[in-house]
C-alpha cells in the first residue's frame, strides 16, 4: 500500500448547522465532506482539515484528522482573538497555527517575531513562509524558539490552559498560561500592554493564582 505523507483536505462547508426541518442540500453536502477522509483512513500519515478560509469545522472531523485550520488569517494580532475563541471548544494541540511572513497577506499588519511565535507556539506550531529567503542572522533568531518547542512541546500540547488576560478587540494585549496537570511546570505568554501587569489576573481560579504566584 502506498502512503501519502501529508494531505490537506479543503472543501466548502456552510457556516450554519443544518436544522432538523430544513436544508436538505446542506445536509447532503455535510455528509459528502466526510466521504474523502473516511476513504483515506490508513492511507495518509497526516491529514489536516480546512474549510475554505477556516473556522468551518466540527468536532466530528477530529475522528479523521488530528488538526483543524482556524483561519487563513495568520496575522498574530488577529490570531490571538481567533485562537482564544477556538480554545473555548478545542484544545490548542489541534489548532493549526503558523509563524508567517510580514506584512501579513490578510491584514497587511507587521507583527513582531515574538508575537507571531507566541500565537504559533500555542497551536500546532509551524512555519508558513519561505525560509530560504531568510538571512543566517534571521534564521539564528528563530532557532531558540524551535529548540524551546522541542523541549516543552509536551507541556504545550497536553497542559491546561489558563486565561489570564483576555485579548482585546484592538489587539493591544493578552496573556495566558499553559500549566502541567501535576503543577510541575508552566509557560506564561504575555503580549502588548499585558506585559505591564496593569490588567491583573483575569481568572479567579485559585489554582491559576497559585501557579502564577509561583512563577513571579
Amino acid at each position: 500500500m502506498n502512503f501519502v505523507g501529508l494531505l490537506a483536505e479543503e472543501q466548502d462547508q456552510g457556516c450554519g448547522h443544518c436544522s432538523a426541518d430544513g436544508n436538505a442540500e446542506q445536509e447532503q453536502q455535510h455528509q459528502r465532506i466526510h466521504i474523502l477522509p473516511e476513504g483515506l483512513r490508513g492511507k495518509v500519515h497526516f491529514l489536516t482539515e480546512c474549510r475554505k478560509g477556516g473556522a468551518r469545522f466540527d468536532c466530528g472531523m477530529l475522528y479523521y484528522s488530528p488538526q483543524i485550520w482556524c483561519s487563513d488569517n495568520t496575522d498574530a494580532r488577529s490570531r490571538l482573538v481567533i485562537q482564544y475563541g477556538t480554545s473555548l471548544f478545542y484544545p490548542g494541540c489541534v489548532m493549526g497555527a503558523h509563524f508567517s511572513t510580514v506584512p501579513n497577506h490578510c491584514t497587511g499588519h507587521i507583527s513582531t517575531p515574538e508575537a507571531r511565535m507566541a500565537a504559533a507556539l500555542t497551536g500546532t506550531f509551524g512555519f508558513e513562509l519561505d525560509l530560504t529567503k531568510y538571512t543566517e542572522e534571521e534564521l539564528a533568531a528563530l532557532r531558540p524558539y524551535v529548540a524551546w518547542y522541542r523541549k516543552h512541546g509536551a507541556l504545550l500540547r497536553g497542559g491546561e490552559l489558563h486565561r489570564l488576560v483576555d485579548p482585546e478587540p484592538n489587539g493591544l494585549g493578552t496573556a495566558w498560561m499553559i500549566a502541567a496537570k501535576d503543577g510541575s511546570e508552566a509557560a506564561v505568554f504575555a503580549l502588548g500592554d499585558a506585559l505591564s501587569g496593569a490588567h491583573g489576573i483575569a481568572s479567579p481560579n485559585s489554582r491559576t493564582r497559585t501557579l502564577w504566584e509561583a512563577l513571579v
